[in-house]
């Protein structure tokens, strides 16, 4: 499974902050997704686009995964043109054509961003897409997830185009959730459609509040 194989675990060697998208790494077979475990979250970043904390800044001795995309093998190389001053705060910057999901319940949230671009196609695109790594639902039960369908399970999914996108939803405990957008650059009509209760909410005006029960099918949203 492409997916679940080609995994690094790699730290940071520097005593200062560097920079995923610094023109000094040497990356070969390896997808420009960058992955942090953030207390039974994943932040990732990609392309200018961060989620659930992810930033293109990779803190002193800072653990992260990046995965290869080849089974012949890949490298990643370090210089010292990676380093910055920056004491690592993800500088925002506004993406266009892209929207940002945020589930929150049990006091915690998490997000998945669904982005717009001609460089993008709809299948898996290494320098765009961002894979959905989910928390152990054994050990964090409380954690809301959501995620992007459209072309398996992606935290950050760049479309060429599309006018529906599944989205899907699944935590370990029985309660009551919230769907927000909290983000919009550009897109002018937004619309979440709960395919379990018939609900079509416009998310641009209001959020949606809905129940679920842990093991319900977790393709439950458009």
């Amino acid at each position: 499974d492409p997916i679940l194989e080609g995994w690094n675990n790699v730290g940071n060697p520097y005593q200062s902050t560097i920079d995923w998208t610094s023109a000094s790494w040497i990356k070969t077979n390896v997808n420009d997704a960058l992955y942090f475990e953030n207390s039974g979250l994943w932040g990732t970043y990609i392309a200018g686009v961060g989620a659930n904390g992810g930033s293109q800044y990779i803190a002193p001795g800072q653990g992260f995964f990046v995965q290869c995309n080849n089974i012949a093998g890949g490298s990643l190389g370090f210089d010292p043109g990676i380093r910055t001053h920056t004491r690592g705060t993800f500088l925002k910057n506004s993406v266009a054509n892209m929207i940002r999901l945020q589930a929150s319940g049990n006091s915690l949230s998490m997000e998945t961003v669904i982005r717009f671009t001609e460089n993008a196609t709809n299948g898996f695109d290494a320098n765009y897409d961002a894979h959905m790594l989910f928390s152990d639902l054994i050990n964090y039960p409380n954690v809301p997830q959501i995620y992007s369908m459209e072309n398996g399970y992606l935290a950050i999914n760049a479309l060429s185009s599309a006018d529906q996108v599944p989205v899907g939803f699944k935590a370990g405990l029985d309660g009551v959730y919230t769907i927000d957008m909290t983000e919009n650059n550009d897109i002018a009509t937004v619309i979440l459609e709960d395919l379990l209760t018939g609900n079509i909410t416009d998310v641009n005006t209001s959020s949606y509040t809905f129940n679920y029960t842990a093991g319900e099918n977790e393709g439950r949203f458009i």
